[in-house]
Formats: C-alpha cells, sequence, structure tokens
C-alpha cells in the first residue's frame, strides 16, 4: 500500500498507543489484525495516522471515515468505539482511496469487573532500582485479565513516580502508594524506597523481569 512518492506512506490505525508496521507496497502485502476485548457498554479511543517511510506520522483520527464489519456489536464514531452488545467487530479507517494496513477486532463481552489487584502489591527498592507493575483484573465470571490503557497515580511522587505503563521509579527514601482506579475498582501497591542498595535476591522478580 503507498503511492509511488517518496517517502511512501500507509495509513494505519493506532490503539494503546502501538504503531503498527506497515509493508509501504511491498508484494508480500498483508493486512495486521490484532484482537481487544471490551465489554458492553465500553467505549475505547482509537486513532488513525498516516505512518511515513522515514518514520514520520501524520494524525488522522478526526479526518478518516472509519467503519465498523459489525456495527450492531460495535459501532465507531471520529475514532470512538461503542460496544452495543456480544459479539465481534472489525474497525478500519479510510481515506483517500486508502485502507487502514491494520485492523482491530473487538470482542464485546458482557461481564463486570469485579476487583483490581497489582502486582507486588508491597515492594522494598533501593534508588538505584526500578520496579515494574501489573494490573490484574478479576471479573464476574471468575477469568482474570491483565488490564491496559488505565492511569496509574502516585501519593507521593517526591518518594516514586509511576509511569502510564506501571514503570516505578524512585526518588527518595520514603513510602508511597501506586493506585490504580477502574470503574470504581480500586488496585494499590505500597512501595517502599531506602537510600541504601539492596541484595538483588531481596527484588521482587516480577518488577525485574516486566
Amino acid at each position: 500500500m503507498g503511492h509511488k512518492l517518496f517517502p511512501k506512506y500507509c495509513l494505519i490505525i493506532i490503539v494503546s498507543g502501538v504503531l503498527f508496521a506497515c509493508n509501504f507496497g511491498n508484494e508480500n502485502d498483508f493486512k495486521q489484525s490484532s484482537r481487544l476485548v471490551v465489554f458492553v457498554g465500553d467505549e475505547k479511543n482509537l486513532q488513525s495516522a498516516i505512518k511515513y517511510s522515514n518514520g514520520c506520522t501524520l494524525d488522522m483520527t478526526n479526518k478518516v471515515q472509519w467503519h465498523s464489519s459489525d456495527p450492531v456489536y460495535g459501532s465507531v464514531d471520529k475514532g470512538v468505539l461503542r460496544a452495543q452488545r456480544i459479539g465481534s467487530t472489525a474497525i478500519t479507517a479510510h481515506f483517500d482511496g486508502m485502507e487502514s494496513e491494520n485492523n482491530i477486532v473487538f470482542k464485546v463481552v458482557d461481564v463486570k469487573l469485579q476487583s483490581i489487584r497489582l502486582i507486588p502489591s508491597s515492594s522494598t527498592t533501593s534508588l538505584d532500582n526500578t520496579i515494574r507493575l501489573m494490573a490484574m483484573g478479576k471479573y464476574t465470571n471468575n477469568t482474570n485479565a491483565k488490564l491496559f490503557d488505565i492511569s496509574w497515580v502516585s501519593s507521593n511522587p517526591e518518594v516514586a513516580t509511576v509511569s502510564n505503563i506501571g514503570l516505578v521509579t524512585p526518588v527518595a527514601a520514603g513510602e508511597a502508594t501506586i493506585t490504580v482506579t477502574v470503574k470504581n475498582k480500586i488496585g494499590v501497591s505500597k512501595i517502599t524506597v531506602t537510600d541504601e542498595k539492596l541484595d538483588s535476591s531481596r527484588v521482587p522478580l516480577l518488577g525485574l523481569l516486566w
């Protein structure tokens, strides 16, 4: 896909801040597909962009025509997907004769978030370490799933900050509580920062590997 100009470009859909690869008109061109689960009544923000072969991108979210393969299950307007009822739908974007090189398949389910658990729930770390937290949701159908597109908040950013992907960075010795809130459900992790160097065996493996 892409016109015979330099740099070449293609149209993509961006979800959760992830930029998908483009083939830029190569013969082995294929449509990438991502599958996400949403819940009846939820809304999901999508973006569309033109991606150039030189690495630049141009936001097209409000300029493309959005298309849902089955709007009875999920409709989309100006990049906002609205989950209507149980089922699946594929979302694509179109502009000036181009169709997005990737689509997003949403599976709409009718279960409710029951609780949130942050892993690890508590941790002690030194100033020269970071910790990666993970948010797990438990649902009314007794399943568990990792939570994405969530807001992380530190109660004491002067002691520890937290990024939008759950990466905790110590700033000074002290204590901080990291919180995630989704649909009135709250998950917390208590972080203690020391000014002494810790034995690596005491640092949670999850914080090192995730």
